[in-house]
């Protein structure tokens, strides 16, 4: 009977820990994130803000603070492009399911939007304003 117990207990560990996040716990940990580079790239918050409605200018600071972002959840290759791979893996893992469909779609539909790969923020704001112009309605980027 104690066997059985320590089997399940840990059958329940393990198998619990590589489900995606909540709702809550990914929005939490963008939370951190959109907070982290927010500071490091010295952009206004409101600009990030601004995003969600579409208002995409093309300033230095807000273009680093997306490289951030995209380096932040490791989606961003050495040479500057998209990681859809990495991308669709972490999505699939850590996704809540209420967004994890259509950024899934969004990121493979993105995977050849970087154009200025000499520049990694021009880079990551290509990428990012794809992400965001493909489905508007569930941007799910910090």
């Amino acid at each position: 009977m104690k066997a059985l117990l320590l089997i399940y207990v840990y059958l329940a560990c393990t198998g619990l820990s590589k489900a995606a996040m909540t709702e809550a716990q990914y929005k939490a940990g963008a939370k951190l994130i959109r907070k982290t580079c927010i500071s490091k790239s010295k952009v206004d918050a409101g600009k990030v803000e601004a995003l969600r409605k579409g208002e995409w200018p093309e300033e230095k600071a807000l273009m680093c603070y997306l490289y951030c972002v995209l380096a932040s959840y490791k989606v961003v290759t050495p040479e500057n492009t998209l990681d859809v791979e990495n991308g669709v893996k972490a999505l699939n893992a850590q996704a809540p399911e209420s967004i994890r469909d259509a950024a899934i779609i969004s990121t493979k539909n993105c995977k050849d939007s970087a154009k200025t790969t000499s520049d990694k923020c021009k880079a990551a704001y290509e990428i990012s304003s794809c992400v965001y112009n493909d489905n508007p309605a569930n941007y799910f980027l910090p």
